[in-house]
């Protein structure tokens, strides 16, 4: 069956640069702030320019205590107790070389790294940001994970699904407003990198990337 694409490999493009690795190892991740009330993130609606709705979960300290980790461990001894959503630490990509050039062909951009825990797992999700695509580098060998993308059948209780199987620091273009999850079925911490790209469509992506040439994205 032929199934909508919403991945492209990027095997002309180099593997990401070690100083983004380090970056990603080393930086700070922050829990979304944790609605206690309705025991789950706070999601800030947004009204555009266009009239559009835009709904972003909340990262600033909304609520008391929002929980950090670095290197899986967590910072000033806080315990993080939210339900799935995203734990992330804000990225520099958008500053080098490879971010300029993508952001003057397709423009606005964001970079940020990622972060599953062991053992953890990310719900079915569309990205609630107003980007309709993104490019991910996995930066952890962990062959046990699982990133799926699932389709509407006929039927409501059935979906067809799509395995992503990503290779280690390459890059992945992804079109984030798809249904998707994420399991780290390990104990290993499990990091990527990725840009969000607000101004561009899947397809427009896909066709400047697979253009492009880089030896570093630095």
């Amino acid at each position: 069956m032929n199934l909508p694409e919403v991945f492209v490999h990027l095997d002309h493009l180099p593997p990401i640069d070690q100083y983004f690795v380090d970056q990603a190892y080393n930086a700070i991740y922050r829990f979304p702030s944790i609605d206690h009330v309705e025991e789950k993130p706070y999601v800030r609606t947004f009204v555009n320019k266009d009239k559009s709705i835009t709904k972003r979960a909340e990262f600033e300290k909304v609520f008391p205590t929002p929980s950090a980790v670095q290197h899986g461990v967590p910072v000033d001894h806080q315990r993080h107790d939210a339900i799935s959503a995203t734990v992330r630490a804000p990225g520099d990509m958008t500053e080098s070389r490879f971010g300029q050039d993508l952001q003057n062909a397709l423009g606005e951009a964001k970079s940020a790294y990622l972060y599953n825990q062991p053992w953890s797992y990310y719900d079915w999700h569309r990205d609630l940001s107003r980007h309709e695509c993104a490019i991910n580098f996995v930066l952890t060998d962990v062959p046990e994970s699982r990133t799926l993308f699932r389709h509407p059948t006929d039927c409501r209780l059935n979906y067809f699904v799509q395995m992503l199987e990503y290779k280690l620091y390459r890059p992945v273009l992804i079109k984030s407003t798809t249904e998707h999850c994420v399991a780290n079925l390990s104990d290993k911490h499990r990091y990527v990198a990725t840009m969000l790209l607000y101004e561009t469509t899947f397809e427009q992506a896909k066709e400047w990337l697979q253009n492009y040439k880089c030896n570093s994205y630095l």
